[in-house]
């Protein structure tokens, strides 16, 4: 049975009896608490522009911590590599603005994209001039024109999915292997024909069944129904089952997606001859997941659940921004790359 497994917050209770006089003083604040609240106040951020204020404020705030408080050398390097790995955390967790170099490609895509649907009444063709992705297709104008919600309703199918998801492994598996993505299509074919009708997908990437249990993860978009998307994460470093739905039900996703994933476990297990203590592992789904305001955005908020967890972020956007999302997946994929929240330092500006 499916679990949130969300953790509960735990409230302490103020004391209010005695007399409070003058000469008890509030202790002071360190740079340190400023500090802890700003990212906060960073992560509960919905909106590109949101996060990149609060973003720009806490740099700010890191730059003005007084140095006085550390007394010794090796105190100011270890608070250094802190703030270093806070920034570099913080910039992974927000969504990039349009700004500058990508909302000029954002404009120019738009009206190309327009014009070009216009011109050849919606009818699919190539766009060659687009960088590619090995083990891709050459990317269409119908992809773009879906991805920015002016060509079937907003709808995503399978080639825009599986185009941005090969851009998500690209970026992650760059220095090592680190994760691995099925296609739109591995799900249903473990579903209906369980680990022996997919057992060889892994192996036409070049992964052996024993180089994946040296993953972190494994994500499988979900293609559910007819025409709805969602995303199954099995979790090989916290031991779980996860599914991230934009649409999620009532009472939490379908046994059957848990049970697929787990059999794909299973079978996994008895191709390496390695023991997995699969008792241990837990079924996932978090109740605060983004979700969607239509019946349309599903493909959306899919694949940039697939970006933003894979890079470790916080899967915190909502519909009130999904157009943003739109217009940023559309010059990724127009780029063929996708945004570097690491090294990239406009994202702070």
């Amino acid at each position: 049975m499916g679990s949130s497994l969300s953790k509960s917050a735990t409230h302490g209770s103020g004391v209010s009896s005695g007399r409070i006089t003058k000469s008890v003083q509030r202790p002071k604040e360190s740079a340190k608490s400023h500090l802890e609240r700003a990212i906060e106040r960073a992560r509960r951020a919905q909106g590109g522009e949101t996060e990149q204020a609060q973003l720009k404020a806490m740099l700010q705030l890191i730059s003005r911590e007084p140095e006085k408080e550390f007394r010794r050398l090796d105190e100011v390097r270890k608070r250094q590599n802190e703030i270093a790995e806070q920034v570099a955390r913080l910039r992974r967790e927000v969504i990039a603005p349009l700004r500058g170099k990508l909302l000029n490609q954002y404009q120019k895509i738009l009206t190309d994209v327009t014009k070009d649907v216009m011109e050849h009444n919606n009818k699919t063709y190539k766009v060659r001039s687009y960088k590619l992705v090995k083990g891709t297709n050459s990317l269409t104008t119908t992809v773009l024109a879906r991805v920015l919600g002016i060509m079937d309703g907003g709808w995503l199918d399978d080639e825009a999915i599986n185009y941005y998801l090969n851009l998500i492994q690209e970026r992650e598996n760059e220095e090592k292997p680190r994760i691995l993505i099925f296609t739109t299509f591995f799900y249903e074919s473990l579903s209906r024909g369980g680990y022996d009708r997919v057992a060889k997908y892994g192996l036409k990437r070049g992964v052996t069944p024993e180089d994946v249990l040296k993953l972190d993860f494994l994500m499988l978009p979900l293609h559910l129904g007819s025409n709805h998307w969602a995303l199954g994460v099995i979790n090989l470093k916290l031991e779980r089952f996860e599914v991230y739905d934009s649409i999620m039900p009532k009472n939490g996703p379908s046994q059957k997606i848990y049970d697929s994933m787990r059999a794909y476990m299973v079978g996994l297990s008895k191709a390496t001859g390695k023991k997995i203590d699969l008792s241990r592992w837990i079924n996932y789904w978090d109740p605060r997941a983004p979700q969607q305001a239509n019946g349309f955005d599903c493909g959306i908020f899919a694949a940039k659940t697939m970006e933003v967890y894979a890079r470790r972020g916080k899967v915190n956007f909502s519909s009130t921004n999904i157009n943003h999302q739109r217009a940023l997946m559309a010059v990724e994929l127009y780029n063929g790359e996708l945004v570097d929240y690491e090294n990239n330092e406009h994202l702070a500006e």
